[in-house]
This record gives structure tokens, sequence and C-alpha cells, in this order.
């Protein structure tokens, strides 16, 4: 009984960790996209000059 209880805790953890993680990934992503895009738009003003 005691082992089953303490698998599902550490399921439950993980599954929360994981979840954070994803969430982390997502945010460095989207930091990326944006900072690409700047990095775009700043070429094209230097092309149109």
């Amino acid at each position: 009984m005691e082992a089953k209880k303490l698998t599902q805790v550490v399921e439950e953890k993980i599954a929360k960790e994981v979840g954070k993680a994803e969430e982390e990934a997502e945010i460095k992503d989207e930091k990326k996209k944006k900072k690409n895009s700047k990095k775009k738009s700043k070429s094209k003003k230097r092309i149109k000059r």
C-alpha cells in the first residue's frame, strides 16, 4: 500500500515538473521569436535606406 501511495506522489511531482519545463521552453521560444523578428525588421529598414 505504501509503495502505491509513494508512486502516486512521485508521479504527481513529475507531472508538475514536466509542466513547468514545458512552460519555460515555450517562454524561451517566444523570446527567441521576438528577438529574431526584431533583427529582421532592423535589416529590412537598412535595406530600404
